[in-house]
Parts: structure tokens; sequence; C-alpha cells
């Protein structure tokens, strides 16, 4: 028989949590306490001890929620068309984003924890660096003959970067143009793209 969880735990939890989430969009990560969270929870600071050792080990929960909704996506996700349609991958990414789009403003940013970032571009290349070995041995060619861990790497770094600013900025410019224009980028390199004449530009 499942043991069930009693309901002034998950009150006190989530009241922790909300409270520390609603300090993290009105400050640094580092300027918040353990004081400042048990005020605006309304408790004791024993009763967050209760469940978290640490705000880093609470901002480590929040981050490590973050990476199993994204690796759940990425299972959705048919990686192995990156290489020759790299769109879907993007629109499924960029959804993901606009979906809780308040949420990721805060759990992106560059107050809150380089870590994540980390943590996202750890994913992403490895997801990447597994479709690019697929696609070569697909085509009959030694995936060893070539240093995937550069262009996964490098795609993953720049693919993020680019939704990071977006983001940053309110996600307020074109997401079609968006996706498009990361697309090219990836299947044509900086020469293709520019040729192409993009017509996104953060901001616009």
């Amino acid at each position: 028989m499942e043991k069930k969880i009693d309901k002034r735990i998950i009150k006190s939890k989530r009241a922790i949590r909300e409270a520390f989430f609603s300090l993290i969009k009105e400050k640094s990560i580092n300027k918040v306490t353990i004081k400042d969270i048990a005020e605006r929870a309304e408790i004791d600071r024993k009763t967050f001890y209760n469940y978290y050792p640490s705000i880093f080990v609470l901002q480590n929960e929040f981050e490590n929620e973050l990476i199993d909704n994204l690796d759940v996506l990425f299972e959705e996700v048919d990686f192995s068309k990156f290489v020759e349609n790299p769109d879907e991958i993007f629109t499924a990414l960029g959804n993901f984003l606009r979906n809780n789009i308040d949420y990721y403003q805060v759990m992106l940013s560059v107050n809150f924890s380089e870590n994540l970032s980390n943590k996202i571009i750890g994913l992403l290349k490895f997801r990447i660096a597994s479709s690019f070995e697929k696609g070569l041995i697909k085509r009959g060619i030694d995936p060893q003959d070539f240093d995937l861990s550069i262009v996964s790497e490098y795609l993953a770094s720049a693919i993020l970067g680019v939704y990071y600013r977006w983001i940053d900025e309110g996600a307020n410019a074109n997401f079609d143009n968006l996706t498009k224009n990361i697309g090219d980028l990836t299947l044509y390199g900086i020469t293709g793209f520019l040729i192409k004449k993009p017509s996104y530009e953060v901001g616009e």
C-alpha cells in the first residue's frame, strides 16, 4: 500500500518553493537568504530546514526539474532528423520555453545559475552528438573520423545562446523567424546564412 504524503508537508514545501521563486524574480539569488524565504512563506527557519538543508539544495531541485522536463521533451523529438531538418527540434524547444515564458525567464537568467546552463548544454550536446553519429553511420561514414564533441559543443552553445538572448529580451522577437534562421545557420553555416539574407534580428 502506497504511503500517503502528509498534506502539511505538501503545503509547507509549496510555500517555500513559491516564496523562493518570487524572491529570485526580485533580486539576485546570491542575495536571497533563508530568513527572506521563511518570512515570505510565513514559516519559521526550522520548518525550512526540515525540508532543505540549504538554499543550494532548493535551487538544485528547481534546476533538476527543468532538466528532467527538457529530457522528456528531447525523448519525444526525433533527433535523427537534426542533420537534414533541424527545424522540428528548434520549434519543439521554442514552444517548450514559450509555454511558460515567465518561469524560464527567471530560471535561465544570468542571476540564477551558471550550473543550470551547463546542465542544459550538456544534455543538448549529448543529443546532438548522438544524432550526428547516427547520421554518419547511415551514410556509411565512420563517426570516428570526426570530432563530434566539437560539433556538439559549437551547436549547443550557439543555439542556447540565441534562445537565452530571445528570453532575456522578453521573447518579443518573431519566433518563427528565429527558428528558421537558427535552422539555416545549422544547415548552411554562416556564409550560407548571410547569402539567404536572414530576416530575424533580436528585438525586431
